[in-house]
């Protein structure tokens, strides 16, 4: 691990090659030291987690990762293979560079919580100019190139896939851009700002699952439709919900006063309350499993504010049992058998070294077990 720590010292960007080189060594000695306790998909294929956000789009931010010198001359390469010619370049963006070497997404921008927020309607890279979808776009294929240059390195060790977790109620399904779904809407602009457009995500095959904090009160209906959508584009959803919400952006001066700018709204609805409590648990599972994705549930955060009830946690419960009847028959059985994975050879490799003595920790859970009851 010295050697990511003398990778890293010198990143300047997530743009950075230094950043994929450190990221492709910190899987490896992760994966040998503790694989055997990673997901392994129903294709046999080890899946490689990590949290990568890379931006934020919800109540109280809406700022997209700053962006280095690097990143920043990648993109230009990105946009002129793209339009051949900076004259074919502004007239898609309606601006008037000189050159190449004049783009600058940053210009105009100003900093959200330490990162740039491009709400400026007088600059070029604005929410919603055709110049921030390109460069939205070619975050999105930065991203995959970070991933594949992991799996790439370590093919010696799995044939592994990825799976990310992003924040902010994202969704990894395809949204069209002028829905009136506003919850919807959030959706799109989220992944916007994390860079993590579908379309764009599921070239190459290799991210297989997607996770977020669901701060967002979508309905069933909207969770099975989502779901439905992500599955169909070989990326099964795996979100933790936050059933019992409540911010303050009703009473904060500061946030919560004006939705406009957030997702491009006009007339009546620019104002709103952030307030999602008392979600029905078991509905949302029901709706996550039922097309395909698999449900979670942010437990007790409270760093983040999410819990769940009394009430809920019977619903959890009552949603175990159900999926459990639903296996134990004969259809469920048969299912089990022609879906079963040697997940044991898949992570052969890893040394499953412990952290901790594992009798130290079987001791815990148990005495978590009788101060539960």
């Amino acid at each position: 691990m010295n050697t990511v720590r003398k990778l890293t010292k010198n990143v300047t960007g997530v743009d950075d090659p230094l950043l994929a080189e450190a990221n492709g060594i910190k899987t490896a000695y992760q994966f040998k030291r503790w694989g055997d306790n990673y997901f392994v998909l129903g294709n046999g294929k080890v899946l490689v987690v990590g949290e990568d956000t890379r931006g934020w789009h919800r109540i109280d931010i809406q700022n997209r990762w700053s962006l280095n010198e690097h990143f920043k001359q990648n993109f230009r390469e990105f946009v002129k293979k793209k339009y051949k010619t900076i004259k074919k370049v502004n007239k898609v963006w309606g601006t008037n560079f000189a050159d190449f070497d004049a783009i600058d997404p940053e210009e105009g921008t100003y900093l959200d919580h330490g990162n740039p927020c491009y709400t400026c309607d007088e600059a070029v890279f604005n929410e919603w100019s055709r110049a921030l979808e390109d460069l939205d776009i070619y975050r999105t294929t930065s991203r995959l190139g970070n991933y594949t240059h992991i799996l790439e390195t370590n093919k010696d060790l799995f044939d592994g896939a990825v799976g990310i977790r992003t924040e902010g109620g994202n969704w990894t399904a395809s949204v069209p851009y002028n829905t009136e779904n506003q919850r919807f809407r959030h959706v799109y602009y989220s992944q916007r700002h994390v860079g993590a457009i579908p379309e764009e995500m599921v070239k190459g095959g290799i991210i297989s699952i997607h996770s977020d904090y669901c701060t967002m009160p979508y309905a069933p209906e909207e969770v099975a439709e989502l779901t439905r959508n992500s599955v169909a584009l070989g990326i099964m959803p795996m979100h933790m919900i936050q059933c019992d919400r409540l911010r303050d952006v009703a009473i904060n001066p500061h946030y919560g006063q004006d939705y406009s700018i957030r997702y491009n709204l006009s007339g009546e609805a620019t104002r709103g309350v952030y307030i999602n409590t008392c979600i029905s648990l078991f509905t949302w599972f029901k709706a996550t499993y039922e097309n395909g994705g698999i449900p979670g549930v942010l437990w007790e955060d409270y760093l983040c504010d999410g819990y769940i009830t009394d009430l809920q946690q019977r619903e959890l419960k009552f949603f175990v049992k159900k999926l459990q009847e639903a296996l134990d028959t004969p259809e469920g059985r048969a299912w089990q058998n022609a879906n079963t994975v040697d997940a044991k050879a898949s992570v052969e490799k890893s040394l499953a070294k412990n952290t901790f003595d594992p009798e130290y920790v079987a001791s815990l859970i148990e005495k978590c077990k009788a101060n539960r009851k």
